[in-house]
Order: C-alpha cells, then sequence, then structure tokens
C-alpha cells in the first residue's frame, strides 16, 4: 500500500464529500429534528455505551460520503471545465502534467490534491445547500399551513428555526459560488507553476520502470 497515494484520497475524500455531506446533514436535522430518528433507525441513540457511539460516528461518515458524492454527480454547472480551458497553455494538457508532479514529487501532488478537494467541496456544498433551501421552504409551508397550538418549549411555532436554516443556506451558497471559481482557478494555475518548476527532460514515468527493472 502506498502511503503517497491512499493518504491524498483519504484527505481528498474528507474534503470533497464527507464535510459536504456532513454539513448538509447537520442543518437538515436541525430544520427537521425527525429526521435524526428517521436515519438513525428510530430509536438508536449515541451515548448508550462508548461503542456504540463510535458505531453511530462511522454511520455519520458514511451517510455524509455518500451524500456528498451524489451532490457532486448533480452539481450544475461546474466551473472546473470553463477554468481548466482558460488555463490550458502549452502542449501537454493539464491533467498530463498534473500526472507528471504526482509521479515525479509526491509532496507536490498531494499539494494538488487538497487544492482539487477544496475546489470540489465548494461545488458540493452550493449543489447540498441547495437542497437545504428547497426541503426548507418545503417544511416552512407545511409549518404555516398547519400550525399548532404554542405549547411549552415550542421554539418553532411560526417557523422561526426553517427561517433561519434556509437564510444560512443561502448565505452559504452565495460564498460557496463566489469562491468556486477562484479555487478552480487555483488548482489548474498551482499545476501549470508546479510543473514549470520541476519539468526537466527526464520522464518520472521511465524512472520508475528502470527501478523495477533493476
Amino acid at each position: 500500500m502506498k502511503v503517497s497515494i491512499v493518504i491524498p484520497q483519504l484527505f481528498y475524500d474528507l474534503i470533497a464529500r464527507i464535510l459536504p455531506g456532513f454539513l448538509f446533514l447537520v442543518l437538515i436535522i436541525i430544520c427537521n429534528p425527525g429526521i435524526y430518528d428517521l436515519i438513525t433507525i428510530s430509536n438508536y441513540t449515541a451515548g448508550t455505551n462508548f461503542i456504540q457511539s463510535i458505531g453511530l460516528g462511522f454511520y455519520f461518515i458514511i451517510i455524509s460520503y455518500f451524500l456528498g458524492w451524489l451532490f457532486n454527480i448533480f452539481t450544475y454547472p461546474s466551473q472546473e471545465k470553463s477554468t481548466k480551458n482558460a488555463n490550458e497553455t502549452g502542449s501537454k494538457s493539464l491533467k498530463t502534467q498534473y500526472q507528471w508532479i504526482r509521479l515525479s514529487n509526491p509532496e507536490a501532488g498531494f499539494r494538488l490534491v487538497k487544492l482539487r478537494a477544496e475546489a470540489r467541496m465548494l461545488e458540493t456544498t452550493r449543489t447540498a445547500m441547495s437542497v437545504v433551501v428547497i426541503v426548507g421552504i418545503i417544511s416552512l409551508t407545511i409549518r404555516l399551513l398547519n400550525p399548532s397550538p404554542i405549547t411549552a418549549g415550542d421554539t418553532n411555532y411560526f417557523g422561526i428555526r426553517h427561517s433561519i436554516i434556509i437564510v444560512a443556506a443561502i448565505l452559504f451558497y452565495i460564498g460557496c459560488f463566489i469562491k468556486e471559481r477562484d479555487a478552480w482557478d487555483t488548482y489548474w494555475g498551482n499545476i501549470k507553476s508546479i510543473y514549470k518548476v520541476l519539468h526537466d527532460k527526464d520522464d518520472p514515468i521511465k524512472g520508475l520502470k528502470r527501478k523495477k527493472a533493476d
């Protein structure tokens, strides 16, 4: 197992998939607390014992990963391709330059993985927040159309909690949308600059083949 490959990939999954999915879950559960019981299979609760708490943590990590992966699939429009085309120069494509960097200098490759993960996180979170807004509006509409009597401890009689989550999700969406293009520009720009610094006449792939042959 190559640590230089596994660790960057896990790091990428954490930033680009798990974090957006986890943020989505947090906002959705705050907006509709009943969802927590639904996704944790009814009466299962954390804190019963240490092992169950760890199990619940891994359970939410898996759900967050799946949601982040799903939101990434439906992300539109992604600014990855447009920024790539704007930065594409030279005889070698940016993707080829990235692979060259990854093989010749794993540390620099890890730096690029981090930058790509940050850009992917922004666009995936943007998609997740649009879903939060839609769910929040539907929940708020249902709440307002079917008001319940004011009771002690009711903190959401007029849908205040729903409204706060909707506003928060909109702000997250706007922030991610604004920073997304800059993040992709930074990623592609770093590929060009790092490749220029590291590039020489030797092909790192040939070097690896020679080592295997020896």
